[in-house]
């Protein structure tokens, strides 16, 4: 091969190892919601896995709601590549603050629970997250969490930033999105979709084939406790919509309030 093909050629491999691709949403990750009474306090536990390839992923977070408006959570991150063992990827911190009024209808069923009143809801969210490997830095992930409610229904849809700061290599900063749709048939069950996903580059979308989106159902429950205490969960089963995402994603999260 000539000299100069030859230097092309090894360019454009070069080009294509190095080049950001979007990153993929963990298989434990969840939708994050707003806070709404404070004074409370959360141990978090989420776990989800792939289906074909086996990869996994879990976390634990401890959480307290330091006023109506202002939740913050120390969570730490494990993953489970296929054919490998579990290791601690990560550690974060996250805040999750409310910007409109804190309003709750205030134990509306006498269950000793307050619930968001009807209406449209919103704030902002911040997590600073540590990885493993420190050549990539910090990753830091904000944006707007919205919610809205009437009656049995709720819709949240949290349009999140991710960018990597003090990384030895250069990152994009990417869009990822999280949505769900749920009704709460009784406050033991309810249920509805979730969907997650990332387009890429945030003022730049990737191809579609490049991009992340995953939906399909999803169960809710809540069962009360002794002395003010609940533990809530939900779960879902997701399907990939591009060649990006993996076909199925299993995932749990469990919260334990007190």
């Amino acid at each position: 091969m000539p000299k100069p093909a030859l230097a092309l050629r090894t360019a454009l491999l070069l080009a294509l190892a190095t080049a950001p691709l979007p990153t993929l949403a963990g298989p434990a990750e969840y939708v994050i919601s707003l806070p709404t009474q404070g004074g409370r306090s959360e141990v978090d536990f989420g776990f989800g896995s792939h289906g074909g390839d086996g990869a996994s992923g879990a976390f634990l977070g401890v959480g307290h709601s330091v006023t109506d408006r202002w939740f913050t959570e120390v969570l730490a991150k494990w993953s489970r590549e296929p054919g490998g063992g579990t290791t601690l990827e990560a550690w974060e911190w996250e805040n999750r603050v409310r910007l409109t009024p804190a309003s709750i209808d205030t134990d509306p069923d006498g269950d000793g629970d307050v619930h968001a009143a009807n209406g449209f809801s919103a704030g902002l969210l911040l997590e600073i997250e540590r990885p493993r490997e420190r050549a990539e830095g910090y990753e830091l992930t904000y944006g707007p969490l919205m919610h809205y409610r009437r009656g049995a229904v709720e819709g949240t849809l949290n349009l999140l930033l991710q960018q990597h700061i003090d990384a030895r290599t250069a990152h994009d900063t990417e869009l990822h999105y999280q949505a769900q749709l749920k009704y709460s048939a009784s406050e033991a069950l309810g249920w509805g979709v979730q969907a997650f996903g990332s387009v890429g580059r945030w003022n730049r979308w990737s191809a579609g084939r490049d991009q992340e989106h995953k939906v399909g159902p999803a169960a809710f429950g809540e069962v009360h406790l002794s002395q003010g205490r609940a533990l809530e969960w939900n779960a879902a089963v997701l399907f990939g919509a591009t060649q990006a995402t993996p076909q199925t994603t299993l995932r749990l999260q469990l919260e334990y309030e007190f």
